[in-house]
């Protein structure tokens, strides 16, 4: 998904065009006669007034204008069920108030839940009304359903929150299929320092549908799907000058994924042996109205609702790849290292062509793809013979042999039968860190790193373990020491440099760090090269410098569904061993004693960058 920047030159031009009007022209203005009436009106702007079973009134408020009297108002009303509601005929107001209460009397035993009536309430006295206020106010009344309150639930919404929260989990009482989560965001707004309106919804209702439910015109086959109604989060996204309210809406909201096949990640992801839902999934679209949003109605663990009480079984399974090997008999294989949850009894991992992990998902499935089964976390090699795109994939299965969850890696094969791509080592380069340092509030270093050409393309670097040994920081075990770790810089084109996803060996705590540049990311998501650099978002190479803008540098974790801006004060610079610049440098080794003492990631200094996913302006359904 792109990036999408709002347009709003035609209206600037419109409102240049009446301002300009305004500060040539003066306008007239004639007001309105004042009614030299009393001026009533009904002041009540509820469309559905809620009753309670265990009161017998409510009170609706009229207003006036004119206080200086005692004044006598007479009411009509017209009732779908009069013999459960009863209306005086008129209200009065005391000389010198302006407010006087018109009190319904109604009779809860007549009143099913849910069941709201509707009721017409008029000023019969035309005289006393005033074209400033209504005359007329049309509600409806009713006692709704109560909810039963389960206990807390556990809530995560991975798109937004770093952490999960307890969060009251209610079951509507006549409907048990309907749920609702009481303010599910407040607290990981506040906690998580986000921007908001306070706008956020103050619950979050499901439904789980059985099987052969209709909805929104369709028949459903799948059991346990989840349905629900838009559910603002709250986070006021002032990114890219977008200042819209982010909410949750059901894939079905959109005309192009109006069939069951777009819903099935919102669904029932365990049952209790006594059948009940004890874990709920959400794929929702996070949408902005009138800008567009992220569609992750294919996505697992979006937003997950584990139930009060409920012991999550861990099916979990993550797949990354760790290269190529080639045996004695000049054999290539690709090494995937796969990690089972604990409650896996068995994954079966597959290697396929291309990048569309559903095809490798669905071969394992109905055996149509070969697959290797494995009981416990281990590294895999699979036989590929060709150089290409290729997925690893992994499904996982339960003591019952039913799938629980998959995951995928996708990833260039390099065969060594090919004339592959071959490096010479330029010597030392002298390389600025504004990826690692500066995200855990550290300064930008500068040290020294080997770094080597590309012999096929002149313009291809790359740094040798610039995050290994060699950086400053680091202490033993911070990286993996197994394998050399490059971070390659394609520099072809001098003024569209960029770098793509690569891991970089090391390991603060949050997982394996990636780093990305923003040009990359657009790109991997249907930009050209020369888009990227018309925005402004490729680096630099002159006069053997590389140096790439503010924020145009992201990274990420390895399992980590968030980027993260990098470079942000502009600091990222690769200086070639052949290259005259000024300023200090470092030997890493002797810098020990400025190691970071608490290796935390600096959360208020890092942004997740939702703009970078924003899909084009989806059609909502009618």
């Amino acid at each position: 998904m792109k990036s999408i920047n709002k347009i709003f030159a035609i209206l600037s031009v419109i409102c240049f065009s009446i301002a300009f009007t305004a500060c040539t022209e003066e306008a007239k203005y004639t007001p309105a006669d004042d009614p030299a009436n009393a001026q009533v009106y009904f002041s009540n702007i509820l469309s559905q007034v809620e009753l309670e079973s265990d009161k017998t009134s409510f009170e609706i408020e009229l207003r006036r204008v004119d206080v200086s009297e005692a004044l006598t108002v007479d009411i009509t009303s017209t009732i779908e069920s009069p013999d459960i509601f009863n209306f005086p005929a008129s209200v009065s107001f005391a000389d010198g108030e302006d407010i006087a209460t018109f009190t319904i009397g109604y009779d809860p035993t007549l009143l099913e839940y849910d069941d709201f009536k509707e009721i017409t309430l008029t000023i019969t006295n035309e005289e006393l009304t005033t074209p400033y206020g209504k005359a007329e106010y049309e509600f409806k009344a009713g006692i709704p359903a109560p909810w039963i309150s389960l206990g807390e639930a556990t809530f995560s919404d991975t798109f937004l929150f770093e952490d999960k929260y307890n969060v009251e989990l209610q079951q509507h009482a006549l409907d048990p299929n309907r749920y609702r989560l009481v303010d599910p965001y407040s607290e990981g707004l506040e906690k998580e320092n986000f921007t908001t309106r306070g706008n956020q919804s103050p619950y979050a209702e499901f439904t789980i549908l059985p099987a052969g439910s209709v909805y929104q015109g369709v028949t459903t086959t799948v059991e346990g799907l989840v349905v629900y109604d838009d559910i603002c989060t709250g986070f006021y996204n002032t990114s890219n000058d977008y200042n819209e309210d982010v909410y949750v809406m059901h894939p079905s909201r959109f005309t192009n994924y109006a069939t069951e096949n777009f819903w099935v990640y919102n669904i029932v992801k365990q049952w209790s042996e006594d059948g009940k839902p004890e874990v709920v999934q959400l794929a929702p679209y996070y949408y902005m109205f009138n800008i567009g949003g992220w569609p992750y109605y294919d996505a697992d663990d979006m937003i997950t609702i584990v139930f009060p009480g409920v012991v999550v079984a861990d099916y979990s399974v993550s797949v990354s790849y760790l290269g190529r090997y080639t045996d004695t008999y000049e054999e290539d294989y690709a090494i995937a290292n796969v990690t089972l949850g604990t409650d896996v009894s068995y994954a079966k991992v597959a290697l396929i062509e291309g990048r569309n992990a559903e095809i490798g998902i669905e071969g394992i499935e109905n055996s149509s793809v070969e697959s290797i089964e494995i009981t416990s976390s281990d590294k895999v090699s699979i036989a590929c013979k060709e150089s290409g795109d290729y997925t690893f994939v992994a499904v996982t299965y339960d003591e019952n042999g039913v799938a629980k969850t998959t995951a995928s890696a996708s990833f260039k094969f390099t065969s060594s039968h090919d004339n592959a791509e071959t490096w010479t080592s330029l010597g030392t380069a002298q390389y600025t860190d504004a990826y690692v340092g500066p995200a855990y509030g550290a300064p930008a270093l500068t040290y020294g790193v080997e770094i080597e050409v590309s012999e096929l393309s002149p313009g291809k670097f790359r740094l040798v373990n610039p995050y290994g040994e060699i950086f400053p920081y680091n202490d033993p075990g911070d990286w993996d020491d197994s394998r050399n770790y490059y971070i390659e810089i394609n520099a072809t084109d001098p003024e569209g440099v960029y770098i793509e996803m690569q891991s970089t060996g090391l390991n603060w705590g949050e997982g394996m760090f990636y780093v990305y540049s923003f040009a990359a990311f657009n790109m991997d998501n249907g930009d050209s090269l020369e888009k990227v650099k018309a925005d402004g978002l490729c680096g630099n190479f002159s006069n053997g410098v590389i140096t790439f803008p503010v924020e145009s540098l992201l990274f990420t974790f390895e399992g980590s569904t968030s980027l993260y801006y990098a470079n942000n004060n502009g600091e990222f610079k690769i200086v070639l061993p052949d290259a005259t610049t000024s300023g200090a440098t470092i030997n890493a080794r002797s810098v020990t004693t400025r190691a970071i003492s608490n290796k935390t990631l600096k959360k208020s200094s890092v942004v997740k960058i939702y703009t970078l996913k924003v899909s084009s302006v989806a059609t909502l359904a009618n």
